[in-house]
């Protein structure tokens, strides 16, 4: 088989990653600039292109401010914790792990590959 013809078994995933990540990110991104709610549901009422005024509704509009204040607060707070551990978590592991009186060291990867594909269902995918 030519190389030229190994690129073609590439393409399928291609299309899929398109449809399920970037297609519903550009969605997303697009309804953001509109006054997409109760009031404007399609078919029944078009949506209007609003612009930033979504945005600046955030910052100006109190209830809004404080929501969003809180909940931007506690994901970063929990995105730095959760790398921070796992990243100190991996190191503890992978020093002790090359310890040379471990024994057993594949058994020691199998399970710790295992127990990533349990947390983490994507990386098994």
């Amino acid at each position: 088989m030519k190389m030229d013809s190994l690129y073609l078994l590439i393409i399928p995933s291609y299309v899929a990653m398109t449809f399920a990540i970037i297609f519903p990110v550009i969605v997303t991104l697009m309804i953001a600039f509109t006054n997409y709610d109760f009031q404007h549901l399609p078919p029944n009422k078009l949506l209007d292109w609003v612009g930033l005024t979504n945005f600046t509704n955030i910052w100006s509009l109190s209830t809004f401010r404080s929501a969003f204040g809180a909940v931007l607060s506690w994901t970063i707070i929990w995105a730095l914790s959760a790398s921070t551990l796992q990243i100190v978590i991996g190191i503890f592991t992978a020093i002790i792990a090359n310890q040379p009186f471990i024994k057993g060291k594949t058994y020691l990867l199998v399970l710790s590959s295992f127990s990533l594909g349990l947390s983490q269902p994507s990386s098994l995918s």
